[in-house]
């Protein structure tokens, strides 16, 4: 035994379809996975409850002051605000004896209902009945919090019923007013006075309260309010990209519509709303008609990429039986190479050497054990039980599949059903696409998502790159329970972000094969859309080395490769499994393009990584936020998304 092929092979381990991986540190694995957590829901590979468990142990195996500066860039960068209380809530759990917790709990805390959120988490995750044994050092943050917001902030987040309210919260940190005025704020707090902030949900709800004696008026009121709402300048800018398609199907007029446009492509405007770049995604499906047709469609299609996961591994355990049954098993056996030495730098196979020369040399061998198919006329008991154990585990496969068959033959006229009265409701709209107003609506979103597309660093027109997004049954997962906006389609907005600025790009999807396909790079929605009607023709399968195995037949000589992907490469060739990512790179350096550079997009943080992270050539970026591109800007500068985080002073 070597203990140095011991230590060499100590990183590798398996993803979740069981194809060869690298471990990340823990450092690394913490940075992924938070950045690529919305809500403590389930995912493709893992559920709720394991990436929370998971989480938590990382947090105890990294630096304290590293999982602050975490939870401080995941909220300020990533805009993200439910991990980062867990992040916190799982520092104080396991951090004593200084003031960490409480700077970064000051710090995070940026809206008022993040207070109550962060005690409703730590009563969750330390199971006590009350708040009674919270720690001081998250009292003192809390208390740094509660100064930050006025009055209007923490009457629309007063919310009664709720298990931890702003009044309980006061109640337990006591926390002492900067000035009077914040002194009488927490005054009406306690005495529940506060003011009832006036909101554009209050006045369309108290629209909705009225009585009107035709459905008519009670419209014409409702496009009153949204008109006196844009032109008051109260609509902020996400619930302006919530209501658009409210907007264009009440028909406010032109003079109104074309402030919306302008408010929404303002640049200064995109920057202060911190809008993740899939928020104007969202919007523009919508706006499509993709936004619920995504949503009925969902579950149908998640449950067809799971089918046809099912039908690779039938496939692969029916040739295993087969074999079997004629006798072949995997059998462990010794392999010897026989090499005749020349000298001391040249070892040459002695089957390239004539008989006559070779029986005159030097001779030496080199003997090891693998595992191969070997025909056995006797089989032993163990072989049978394993035979055995193949066929019961292909029967419970196929009786999946069909089980799974039936269920999707149920869904489908359910979700025909749901796309005819959506296209009909699409058609009432009073301003419709076509339009001149719904034309600058749509062009707005692209201006706005442009914006955030101007600085991405480390291209010029000279630079090469390719962009490859991950179309496997795995993508195919909503961000969230309440969105229609899946990891596939993040990964094909950041790549196509990239393309409008950069000049020389090939674009393209993989599944069970790569596909190159020319977008223009004037639009970055719209490519966007029209990638998305292609889910499913390139397969449901995540073959990875598909697309440097391409370049390496096309001679493509590129600056950088970049995938957006979930990590769970697989090769569903049965005909090739020897074919992985790391071997077609290391190939591809070789014989092509020896200064490339490899960046992975992590989307989904499961933990591992295709190819290993020590290389000087492989970059790991994380996150769905726009801020991935100050991460590449950092890799251009020799750091790395960890370098980033740690700079952050607490």
């Amino acid at each position: 035994m070597s203990y140095n092929e011991q230590l060499r092979c100590d990183y590798l381990t398996t993803n979740h379809e069981g194809a060869q991986a690298w471990r990340m540190t823990p450092e690394w694995e913490l940075y992924t996975t938070v950045v690529t957590t919305m809500s403590v829901e389930d995912k493709f590979y893992e559920s709720g409850e394991e990436r929370v468990r998971r989480i938590a142990d990382l947090v105890r195996k990294v630096e304290p002051e590293f999982v602050a500066q975490l939870a401080v860039y995941t909220r300020e960068e990533m805009h993200l605000r439910s991990v980062p209380l867990l992040l916190l809530v799982e520092l104080d759990c396991c951090h004593q004896g200084d003031t960490l917790v409480s700077k970064a709990v000051g710090r995070t805390i940026q809206r008022a209902d993040e207070i109550t959120e962060l005690l409703m988490c730590y009563l969750w995750r330390t199971g006590k009945p009350d708040l009674s044994g919270l720690s001081n050092q998250l009292r003192k943050g809390l208390a740094e919090a509660f100064n930050k917001f006025d009055e209007y902030q923490f009457a629309k987040y007063n919310r009664k019923n709720r298990k931890v309210t702003l009044r309980d919260a006061l109640a337990l940190v006591h926390p002492k007013p900067k000035d009077d005025r914040q002194a009488d704020i927490f005054r009406k707090i306690m005495s529940d006075t506060l003011e009832t902030p006036v909101t554009w949900e209050t006045e369309l709800s108290a629209v909705g309260q009225r009585h009107f004696d035709s459905e008519e008026e009670k419209e014409e009121a409702k496009r009153e309010v949204w008109q006196k709402l844009v032109q008051g300048r109260r609509l902020g800018y996400m619930a302006t990209l919530r209501n658009l398609r409210n907007m264009l199907g009440l028909g406010m007029d032109e003079e109104t519509m074309q402030m919306v446009c302008d408010y929404i492509a303002n640049p200064e405007a995109v920057r202060k709303s911190k809008q993740l770049p899939f928020r104007f995604l969202s919007a523009f499906l919508e706006l499509n008609n993709r936004e619920e047709e995504a949503k009925s469609r969902l579950r149908l299609q998640s449950l067809q990429a799971k089918m046809f996961r099912i039908g690779c591994r039938i496939e692969a355990v029916r040739d295993k039986v087969e074999k079997m049954r004629q006798g072949d098993f995997y059998k462990t056996v010794r392999v010897v190479k026989r090499f005749h030495v020349k000298n001391v730098n040249s070892i040459v196979n002695l089957a390239n050497v004539p008989m006559e020369l070779a029986s005159r040399l030097h001779k030496m061998h080199n003997s090891y054990r693998t595992r191969k198919w070997k025909h056995v006329d006797h089989p032993s008991m163990k072989d049978m039980e394993f035979l055995q154990r193949q066929e019961e585990t292909l029967k419970n496969l196929q009786q999946h599949e069909e089980m799974l068959a039936k269920e999707c033959e149920k869904m489908i006229p359910l979700v025909e059903e749901e796309e005819k009265q959506i296209q009909e409701d699409y058609e009432n709209l009073q301003w419709n696409l076509d339009s001149i107003i719904g034309d600058n609506v749509l062009q707005s979103l692209e201006t706005a998502v442009c914006h955030a597309a101007e600085n991405i660093p480390g291209f010029d027109e000279n630079t090469r790159v390719l962009l490859a997004s991950d179309t496997s049954g795995s993508m195919l997962q909503p961000v969230s329970k309440n969105s229609s906006v899946m990891r596939y389609h993040i990964g094909l907005l950041l790549s196509m972000m990239m393309q409008h600025r950069c000049k020389n790009a090939v674009a393209g999807i993989f599944g069970d094969e790569w596909l190159d396909i020319e977008m223009p790079s004037d639009s970055i929605l719209q490519n966007t859309l029209d990638l998305i009607w292609l889910e499913g023709q390139v397969g449901y399968s995540t073959n990875g080395y598909k697309v440097i195995e391409w370049l390496i037949q096309e001679h493509r000589e590129m600056d950088k490769v970049m995938l957006f992907t979930d990590c769970q490469l697989w090769n569903s060739d049965v005909w090739a499994n020897d074919a992985h990512l790391a071997g077609y790179w290391e190939r591809y350096k070789r014989e092509v393009a020896p200064h490339a550079r490899l960046y992975i997009f992590d989307l989904a943080g499961y933990g591992q990584s295709p190819i290993s992270m020590k290389r000087d050539d492989v970059f790991c970026i994380a996150g769905w936020s726009d801020k991935v591109f100050d991460i590449l800007a950092a890799v251009e500068r020799g750091k790395s998304a960890i370098d980033e985080i740690r700079r952050i002073v607490v």
